[in-house]
């Protein structure tokens, strides 16, 4: 069971390209799809992708799109927006405009679970349901994971569980990679026990 948020949609659905048994089930949080063998840059709307042409700049000898403000993605307290900057990177081009497989989850028989962010300004819902995604809404900014992590945490829940039905009922079962045990530090961030002195 794989979750991806916006773009890593578009990297999970290259991964059951390339590999049908690499991806279970999803569950993807404000996730963009390809609807056929199109490139990121033609999935978004006319606005965006004007956007994302006009910010196109070298670095280091590549071509790059830097990042948005973290106030594009809903996050407007100072101090998170901050702590997001100094995370943000550049991307290559080549990530927005590499043609996608096209591959279709529900034709290959993964589930998935799309949650999106309310109020909806972008189509997730739609792509998700091109894959035979069921639905659930969260009111939340782009980057809910930051913004809302305890309600988000709540629905992820509910949706494991209901793909986990889903494989009950179709006789398979949704497999789960194992992750190592960790702790959670401040503002969510992961420490490892292993790590602990």
């Amino acid at each position: 069971m794989v979750v991806a948020h916006s773009h890593g949609g578009l990297v999970v659905q290259e991964a059951a390209a390339m590999d049908r048994d690499l991806v279970s089930a999803v569950i993807a949080i404000d996730a963009w799809f390809a609807e056929r063998d199109e490139a990121f840059m033609e999935t978004v709307p006319d606005g965006m992708r004007q956007w994302l042409r006009s910010a196109v700049r070298q670095t280091n000898g590549m071509t790059v799109i830097p990042p948005p403000p973290p106030a594009a993605f809903g996050i407007n307290d100072a101090s998170l927006a901050a702590e997001v900057r100094s995370r943000l990177a550049e991307q290559p081009l080549g990530t927005f405009d590499a043609p996608s497989s096209g591959f279709n989850f529900a034709q290959a028989g993964i589930p998935g679970v799309a949650i999106v962010c309310e109020p909806r300004t972008l189509p997730f819902d739609r792509l998700a349901e091109r894959h035979g995604f069921s639905i659930r809404s969260i009111t939340s900014g782009h980057n809910v994971m930051l913004l809302e992590p305890r309600r988000l945490a709540s629905v992820l829940l509910q949706s494991v569980r209901h793909l986990d039905f889903i494989a009950g009922t179709s006789g398979e079962r949704v497999r789960r990679t194992p992750v190592p045990r960790s702790d959670v530090g401040p503002r969510g961030k992961h420490v490892s026990r292993q790590a602990r002195p």
